[in-house]
């Protein structure tokens, strides 16, 4: 790291720590770590991201049999705009809501299924807005910029992101799948 940059700030999250590097005046960078592993992370970012949308696509289908199970139209009209967070959320409140009428055996499944789903959907975010030129040898990679409101000093959040974690967010995709269609066979028979 460049002597621009002044302090760190490090937060713990699950798996992953954030960092927050103070920017002095200038920002240096060097995309030279990146370039030396640019192989073996492409090949899983761009494995986790066709996972992840293959977990959308069976999350939009849940949703279309959760709101009316002989056809699916209904459902896609309801989550047409929405975000994936949005669809978690909705998906979660309506099966909740059909939890309590229904005797509220799969509870706690289904509260497992939702963490899952937000867990995954922010490491997406990460994945998908990272800055992978700033990936220091750390595993450490710019995913925002913040400018502190009392200050002014701009601030950039780094996140590790080893090729170990996208491989367990992978996995952890798959684990999804097989509970969402658990889940859906639990509720109707």
């Amino acid at each position: 790291m460049d002597i621009f940059i002044k302090k760190f700030l490090i937060i713990k999250y699950k798996n992953m720590s954030q960092i927050y590097e103070e920017m002095s005046q200038y920002d240096y960078s060097s995309d030279d770590y990146i370039d030396e592993l640019k192989n073996p992370y492409s090949k899983l970012i761009g494995s986790f991201l066709i996972e992840y949308s293959r977990l959308e696509h069976e999350l939009n289908i849940s949703i279309a049999d959760l709101v009316f199970d002989d056809c699916h139209d209904l459902g896609y009209h309801i989550i047409e705009k929405m975000r994936m967070s949005n669809k978690i959320y909705f998906y979660y409140k309506y099966s909740l809501r059909v939890e309590v009428v229904m005797g509220e055996q799969n509870k706690k499944f289904l509260k497992k299924i939702y963490n899952n789903l937000r867990s995954l959907n922010k490491f997406r975010n990460i994945i998908a807005h990272a800055d992978w030129c700033t990936l220091d040898k750390q595993m450490n990679v710019r995913t925002s910029i913040i400018t502190d409101d009392e200050s002014g000093i701009v601030k950039f959040k780094k996140v590790k992101v080893t090729l170990k974690n996208i491989e367990q967010n992978i996995k952890l995709i798959g684990k999804v799948l097989v509970d969402l269609d658990k889940y859906y066979e639990k509720r109707c028979f």
